[in-house]
């Protein structure tokens, strides 16, 4: 393969990567908006939920619709095809993060996001064909806000279990969870 038909793989892989990820987000930010309104769990704007954990679920939507649209257009160089590519992932990851530390539960709500960042950069990995060094570099600094915001989170929910202690341990499964 040339170095035009790897570029090409490149960016179809990408956009494929980005549209994949944008129909699943886009594809809970519907449900969860139907669910919410169905119940009146929370106030609507206009037939919309325009809390801060809805806004933060369409914002990764809108990052990885991007990412697809920016991808559409022929001949991007390489170099701006892997901007996109971590930009856009990492971008997408942190909102998520914002989206669930934001969720109205008693649960554990930063925790609520390592499922969908999982799986996000297990997609990402399986998808987009990049070295070890680029997808671990992605992987960490897409999670590295995780236990920052857990110190900041946990400490508002009781448990009994020390702010710092939940931090070293978000730390650790940090990077075990990298790819």
């Amino acid at each position: 393969m040339g170095p035009e038909e790897g570029r090409e793989f490149l960016q179809e892989r990408i956009a494929s990567f980005a549209r994949l990820v944008f129909a699943i987000s886009a594809g809970f930010f519907v449900a969860g908006s139907l669910l919410t309104a169905a119940a009146r769990l929370r106030p609507l704007v206009r037939g919309f939920p325009a809390d801060p954990s809805s806004l933060f679920q369409l914002a990764p939507c809108l990052v990885f619709l991007v990412m697809a649209l920016a991808t559409r257009r022929a001949g991007l160089p390489i170099a701006v095809l892997r901007t996109i590519d971590a930009a856009g992932t990492i971008l997408g990851c942190w909102l998520v993060l914002l989206m669930a530390v934001n969720l109205p539960i008693p649960l554990r709500r930063d925790l609520m996001a390592v499922p969908p960042l999982l799986a996000t950069l297990l997609y990402r990995a399986a998808i987009v064909p990049s070295g070890m060094t680029r997808t671990i570099s992605i992987s960490a600094a897409a999670v590295a806000p995780v236990p920052l915001a857990t110190y900041a989170v946990y400490p508002r929910e009781p448990s009994g279990v020390a702010p710092a202690a939940v931090f070293a341990i978000n730390a650790g499964w940090n990077l075990l969870l990298r790819d």
